[in-house]
């Protein structure tokens, strides 16, 4: 499961286990972040916050498109990498 947070970040939990834990956590908004969505085949990852800022991830393997935010270049986001047990986190 992915969620998003008033921390900034883009949590994403591994609901199949009893404890549920956190097993990655995205950083790069600079505002409470308010969605996030899959496309169609789970390639791209979208996220949005609160100062519109939208930040976009590929999958490692995809190839992201160019992305616009509101007319301005948006910064394009490492491929995600799973992290063992919720230890570390996928830099900005």
């Amino acid at each position: 499961m992915v969620s998003a947070s008033e921390d900034m970040a883009v949590y994403f939990f591994d609901v199949e286990r009893a404890e549920k834990p956190c097993v990655n956590k995205l950083l790069g908004h600079s505002a409470p972040v308010l969605d996030v969505c899959w496309n169609y085949d789970e390639s791209l990852l979208a996220s949005c916050d609160t100062e519109v800022g939208v930040v976009m991830r590929a999958l490692a393997g995809f190839d992201l498109p160019a992305v616009t935010n509101k007319g301005k270049a948006t910064t394009v986001e490492p491929p995600l990498r799973q992290t063992p047990s919720g230890q570390g986190e996928v830099p900005p």
